[in-house]
């Protein structure tokens, strides 16, 4: 008897409606809580500084359309372009709310705002050059495409300013499992 049960359970649970619970209505997405990855490029503009890799882990709570994310990144080495053994790391920590607005059950959009707190450290010529830190405002723009109930990625654009004052722009790609 409860071989048949396991044998039923099965074959209708894990064949048939598991796989239609994740492909159902992608709404489930839209609140509650969720951890996030990304992996991208950053580059300053008008700047001697080349590409960077970005790493960044974020989570956040959303409830219908408002969010509150909190985000650890770092930037990983900015090589300067006519220096070797000159460059510089910023790593820092982003606070910021977001609108989020779907377009359908598969496609969305954030829009946020806050601030990146970092933390930068110089080299210049393979010597410590110094470090600073500071706050400044940190803006996200997200396309999400949400597969499931449990997972989305997305591409997104970021902007800030480093320890000179410099405008920074990045671009990653990432992916988001929501509880």
């Amino acid at each position: 008897m409860q071989k048949n049960f396991l044998q039923i359970f099965y074959r209708y649970f894990f064949r048939l409606l598991l796989p239609g619970l994740l492909l159902v209505n992608c709404e489930a997405n839209a609140n509650g809580f969720y951890i996030s990855a990304d992996l991208g490029t950053t580059k300053p503009e008008e700047s001697t500084f080349d590409y960077s890799e970005l790493y960044r882990l974020a989570a956040g709570y959303q409830v219908g359309k408002l969010g509150l994310e909190m985000s650890i990144m770092d930037l990983d080495k900015m090589e300067h372009n006519d220096l070797s053994n000159s460059y510089v790391e910023i790593k820092g920590f982003t606070t910021h709310v977001y609108w989020h607005q779907k377009f359908n059950k598969v496609l969305g959009i954030d829009l946020g705002a806050g601030i990146f707190s970092w933390e930068a450290d110089a080299t210049l010529l393979n010597y410590e050059a110094g470090n600073d830190s500071d706050t400044s405002p940190y803006y996200d723009v997200r396309l999400i495409a949400e597969f499931g109930t449990f997972i989305s990625i997305h591409a997104a654009t970021r902007y800030f300013k480093d320890v000179s004052g410099t405008d920074i722009n990045s671009l990653s790609t990432g992916i988001s499992v929501h509880f």
